[in-house]
């Protein structure tokens, strides 16, 4: 005690800029060598910084930060793994001092202290009970993205299996709650990736990275996986798997397997109920599985035939397995979007999506998809708010990373009038889901529908910039930018937004009338095409409501809204939320008598 001891762990220059180490040789003591120095590659004052974080982790915790059993396993800890936590060896820790300790050993020189005046600041920042001023959090976020699998496959047609296999394991992190963990849809730009794992994290908002890649030659399956600090593109966790394919058995151990080595690597506690449901294996037998596969393949294609590639897949599957909950599920996610896409009229869809909906729930009622599916028709087919609450509650208990559920759930929170709750759930939707047109759709209409009229109209520019033709992104911009004043563009969005091709000399007829005369004589002009129009096409109550109160027709509005409630128009359940896109009808009794019948939260 009060005696100082003088370490020698290889000083790499002096003061004066003259070297000591030698760069492109690994001299020094292997256990405080920095990643460069143990490569062979130019070092500086920052090495020792590293050098000098191994001996303030092992004078905290007794221990060293990188062990192994010879010089190559040390080197190998070096440069790939991360120490474990400082709490986990000493539980009185200050606080702020595990942050220096890791920025000090960080594998990238850039992402060290500068100097070790920097460093010594810090270290008196949390002698005096402070936080430390420039290192960051220790342990970053348990933020991960799943990037696309590559085929190394000679048959390319294997890319379904691949693709499944990848999604399985997707999956399976996706239901522990401790991970945030990024949907597929924002990943899937990245399968031919040209940028660093870096770049992608960053664009991402992530700090893990999962890669892999995948071969199936007849039976015989080989995949290898490894997970990355994406910050230092430093591998944390990595594992190969080699076996013939004999049953689903096989291929589901293994995708198990990988999902909880992650979570353990990130120190991610899986409860007991998320383990039950990760090593779940299915029923069916591998050929149906495969079946299935092929379905999913189609899946997020919404075009006709590629919808109906996948439920021939799937029926076909249930003629050899009628016992697997999520071959009903399929079918029932599938006649929905084929009933949304107006392929096939309610009439025919709605009894398929109820039977096989119900189905699925019989077989297996702690199935994510069958809640997921059971809120949404309780939302916007049957009205009942309360049921469309628990189903999405119980979607998010096992499956808490679906972007898709929190979005929509959002949505449901705002005609409740719970606008606070609606705004957690959307932002962490968008966090899981950065990147996906789709999601970035339902976020505008989102915000539109809270009266973040600003912000939505933000969102919606982002994705006409993409695609400038894009209806509903259109739709969203016009209905923001008219509750902003911004008619100029209101005008331009108005020519995609239509349900309907309009005409450029028209559209140049509608934009003479409103430089002339004003935006609500162009409105009144774009209704008359609209009625003409509704002649012999369906279309959205809101699509001639919304218009007729602008040009001060609230009857006609009216009258739209109560058509609206005679089809059971989906879009009826936001007549009354907080962005007050109906507000001139509020006081009127026929509005007041439709809020009552849906059981809407009346409007202030």
């Amino acid at each position: 005690k009060g005696r100082a001891k003088v370490m020698d762990f290889g000083l790499a220059k002096l003061r004066s800029g003259l070297s000591l180490t030698k760069s492109r040789t690994t001299l020094g003591t292997i256990a405080y060598m920095s990643p460069e120095q143990a490569q062979g590659e130019e070092v500086d004052g920052r090495t020792d910084i590293w050098s000098l974080g191994v001996v303030l982790y092992e004078m905290l915790t007794g221990e060293l930060p990188f062990k192994g059993d010879h010089d190559q396993a040390v080197v190998h800890a070096i440069l790939h793994r991360q120490p474990a936590s400082l709490n986990k060896a000493k539980r009185d820790v200050p606080s702020g001092l595990e942050e220096i300790v890791f920025q000090a050993l960080a594998k990238k020189p850039s992402a060290r202290y500068r100097t070790m005046e920097e460093l010594a600041e810090d270290l008196e920042a949390v002698a005096r009970g402070l936080e430390p001023l420039r290192a960051r959090p220790a342990h970053p976020e348990k933020s991960i993205a799943v990037l696309p699998f590559i085929n190394d496959s000679p048959d390319q047609e294997n890319t379904y299996f691949v693709n499944g296999v990848m999604e399985e394991i997707l999956n399976n992190l996706q239901k522990i709650k401790a991970l945030r963990v990024i949907s597929r849809t924002s990943v899937e730009q990245y399968r031919e990736r040209k940028k660093s794992i870096r770049e992608i994290a960053e664009e991402l908002g992530v700090n893990y990275i999962v890669e892999g890649s995948a071969q199936k030659y007849g039976p015989a399956f080989r995949l290898r996986t490894q997970l990355i600090l994406a910050a230092e593109e430093t591998h944390l966790w990595g594992e190969s798997f080699q076996q013939k394919i004999t049953n689903v058995e096989d291929i589901f151990n293994i995708q198990i397997k990988i999902a909880k080595s992650i979570a353990e690597e990130l120190k991610a506690l899986i409860s007991p109920e998320e383990k039950k449901l990760i090593e779940k294996i299915p029923v069916a037998d591998l050929a149906v599985y495969d079946e299935y596969l092929k379905a999913r393949s189609y899946w997020n294609d919404f075009r006709k035939d590629s919808l109906t590639k996948a439920l021939d897949y799937l029926n076909s599957a249930i003629e050899k397995e009628s016992h697997w909950a999520p071959l009903y599920a399929g079918l029932a996610e599938l006649w929905m979007w084929i009933q949304q896409a107006g392929y096939e009229p309610p009439s025919v869809a709605a009894p398929k999506i109820y039977e096989n909906l119900n189905k699925a729930m019989e077989l297996d009622p702690d199935l994510a998809e069958v809640h997921y599916l059971s809120a949404m028709i309780a939302h916007l087919v049957e009205w009942d708010w309360e049921k469309s609450e628990r189903e999405f509650v119980r979607t998010l208990a096992i499956n808490p990373n679906d972007s898709y559920s929190r979005l929509l759930y959002s949505q449901l929170l705002l005609i409740l009038q719970r606008n606070d709750e609606a705004l957690a759930q959307r932002e962490l939707a968008v966090s899981l889901d950065p990147l996906n047109p789709a999601a970035k759709l339902i976020y505008s209409g989102t915000l539109v529908l809270a009266g973040d009229f600003k912000a939505a109209l933000s969102v919606a520019e982002e994705l006409v910039a993409v695609n400038q033709e894009d209806m509903s992104a259109n739709a969203m911009l016009e209905i923001a930018a008219y509750r902003l004043k911004e008619y100029d563009k209101v005008m331009r969005s108005a020519k995609y937004s239509l349900p309907f091709a309009i005409e450029e000399d028209v559209y140049e007829g509608i934009m003479r009338i409103y430089n002339d005369s004003g935006i609500v004589a162009a409105y009144e002009e774009i209704i008359k095409h609209l009625e003409k129009y509704v002649e012999n096409n369906p279309i959205c109550f809101a699509e001639m409501s919304r218009r007729y109160l602008i040009v001060n027709q609230p009857d006609k509005a009216m009258d739209w809204i109560e058509k609206g409630f005679e089809i059971h128009d989906p879009q009826m359940t936001y007549i009354a939320v907080s962005a007050r896109l109906f507000e001139q009808l509020y006081g009127n009794p026929r509005f007041i008598a439709i809020c009552k019948k849906m059981n809407l939260p009346l409007p202030e």
